[in-house]
């Protein structure tokens, strides 16, 4: 066996994930120009425009872990 050559399963999730990135840049793109995306809905292909993206943002604060401070007994 060639070393060089990729194996199935290095194959099968190097083009799942080249699926799956193509796929939100071809949603993003709908998006932000409001245009629909045939989909598959019931067993027919219906028309929907996608709503707008979710954004995650970090605060930049570490985690902090425990009870909240005003659950500490004796502390109001």
């Amino acid at each position: 066996m060639n070393h060089d050559a990729l194996s199935m399963e290095e194959l099968t999730v190097r083009a799942t994930a080249a699926l799956q990135n193509a796929i939100h840049a071809l949603v993003d793109d709908h998006r932000r120009r409001g245009l629909p995306l045939a989909v598959w809905r019931d067993g027919k292909a219906v028309l929907e425009v996608p709503g707008p993206a979710l954004q995650v943002r970090e605060s930049g604060e570490a985690y902090k872990t425990g009870p909240p401070e005003s659950a500490v007994p004796g502390e109001e």
